[in-house]
């Protein structure tokens, strides 16, 4: 999905990343040890009797049934992304950034259902608590619940520069989903819960005397086994957050024989059919997120069609991006919409663009429309043999292998295998952009891309497809359909690092 409000945070995020001093792994265990809830640390004389030892070491490693050598914590509490995310497991811990004084810190620390904030004024020096909780985080949806795990990160959802914290069961990284949400603003010092949920009274007297929580928190940001997310759904760079229908399990008695509708005795799919619920959208309104409008499930592309394009030229290299080295404006070729592998409703077709509508998306630079390309190769749009993110496509085998190019009269999109191609079916659009629009983003992104194949060539991992030449970048592009809906374009360009001149060769020695 397309998230402008996103990406723009990001951005500014990684800058101010590269400036800030960043708390260890080592200091962040060390803070998660220091402010453990009290039920997290040894218990007392008078209640050992009673309650379990949950000290930090044994919620370290009884959790999971791992493991961890001298308290390690688990290896997911690495950093393994550009943007701070932390997360993972039983224990995890984040640096927020803002616009406060630099001689300021905050570290929301996270203990499963719990979490802890803590901050700094002398850089980092000391801390001390300044809020928690106050009551068990409530989420996952299956007797294995404690086998989940959670995910912190920052989004500043509506572009103030005081980004929110999300927490997230589930993925990896909560700004693409999970499967359930807490989003909290950061206002005066303190986190505030603005995602709409519940609170419940815990009435098992043991959890109250031993784990010292009186209530649960749950949210309405739920989606059991599928996902939650944030979106900019209607362009005003606010994001929304998106609650697609729960999962559950084959019921014989309301979905049929499993072995007729599988051919197979096994057991029966679990988390496989979608609940009979609407797709909820929630909305940033007075502070708090609120139920915005209920989507049917069943409509096709409910946020917006999306669509492929390409550049041309085909691939540009380091230095066209950086000095314009015979570049002016880049064309961009776009496919027909999407029409799904089964089509419901009316077929979309290039005519139905809003053709002065289409944006860069991450900096809303505009498009300037060319033409309408009639498909002389593949002109029937129904005569696909395969469907690339929703758009009908005919996959053909490029003779020779040669470097990756676009042909204006016969567009393709590359394909994973850089011998084939997925040749665009029916006519498509041209448009044009002008290099300064996204030079440079496309120039990061490829720096970034070809960083990651080379830690992977040092780990001895074999490179397949056409990054064994270019790296392929995509822009995202967003236009409209003519009734008002969203297209979402998926651009792709390739770039390859400049040839570099051989060096003389050593005169002969005379």
């Amino acid at each position: 999905m397309f998230r402008k409000a996103l990406l723009v945070f990001l951005a500014a995020l990684s800058a101010r990343l590269g400036a800030a001093g960043e708390l260890t792994l080592e200091e962040g265990e060390a803070l998660l040890r220091q402010f453990a809830p009290q039920h997290y640390r040894q218990m007392t004389l008078e209640n050992a009797r009673d309650c379990i030892d949950v000290s930090f070491e044994n919620f370290l490693r009884a959790l999971h049934n791992i493991k961890y050598p001298n308290g390690d914590p688990p290896p997911s509490l690495l950093d393994e992304t550009d943007h701070r995310v932390w997360g993972g497991g039983d224990a995890a811990f984040l640096e927020l950034h803002g616009p406060w004084e630099p001689a300021k810190r905050y570290v929301l620390l996270y203990y499963f259902h719990d979490w802890v904030l803590v901050a700094s004024k002398d850089q980092g020096r000391t801390w001390e608590a300044v809020q928690d909780s106050g009551g068990f985080l409530s989420y996952c949806h299956s007797p294995d619940c404690d086998l989940g795990a959670g995910y912190l990160a920052q989004v500043d959802v509506d572009l103030d520069d005081t980004p929110e914290v999300v927490i997230g069961y589930g993925e990896r990284d909560p700004r693409a989903g999970g499967e359930d949400l807490f989003i909290y603003a950061f206002r005066d010092g303190r986190l505030e819960l603005i995602s709409p949920g519940t609170q419940d009274e815990e009435t098992d007297e043991f959890i109250r005397k031993c784990h010292g929580r009186n209530f649960w928190v749950t949210t309405e940001l739920s989606s059991p086994f599928n996902r939650a997310f944030l979106d900019d759904v209607d362009r005003d760079n606010v994001a929304e957050v998106v609650v697609m229908p729960g999962l559950r399990d084959w019921d014989e008695t309301i979905d049929g024989s499993w072995e007729e509708y599988s051919g197979s005795p096994g057991p029966r799919c679990r988390q496989c059919v979608e609940m009979d619920q609407p797709i909820r959208v929630y909305k940033l309104k007075n502070g708090k997120y609120q139920l915005w409008k209920e989507i049917d499930r069943r409509e096709d592309f409910p946020f917006g069609y999306p669509a492929l394009g390409v550049f041309h030229p085909g691939v540009v290299t380091y230095s066209q991006l950086k000095n314009g080295q015979g570049l002016g404006e880049l064309r961009v070729f776009v496919s027909t919409p999407a029409i799904g592998w089964v089509e419901r409703g009316p077929r979309m077709t290039v005519d139905d663009y809003d053709v002065g509508s289409f944006v860069v998306d991450f900096n809303g630079k505009p498009l300037k429309f060319r033409k309408k390309w009639e498909n002389k190769r593949f002109p029937e749009l129904g005569k696909g043999d395969q469907v690339v993110n929703g758009v009908w496509v005919y996959e053909l085998l490029r003779k020779g292998c040669p470097p990756w190019e676009v042909n204006p009269a016969e567009v393709a999109y590359p394909h994973p295998d850089p011998c084939r191609e997925y040749a665009f079916v029916g006519p498509y659009m041209e448009f044009s952009v002008r290099r300064e629009d996204v030079a440079d983003f496309i120039l990061r992104s490829a720096e970034k891309r070809y960083r990651e194949l080379e830690t992977r060539k040092a780990q001895g991992a074999p490179l397949k497809g056409p990054e064994r030449e270019v790296v392929f970048v995509q822009v995202d592009i967003l236009g409209s359909l003519k009734n008002g809906k969203r297209v979402l374009v998926e651009a792709l360009i390739g770039v390859k690092k400049d040839t570099s001149p051989q060096a003389p060769k050593a005169a002969a020695a005379k």
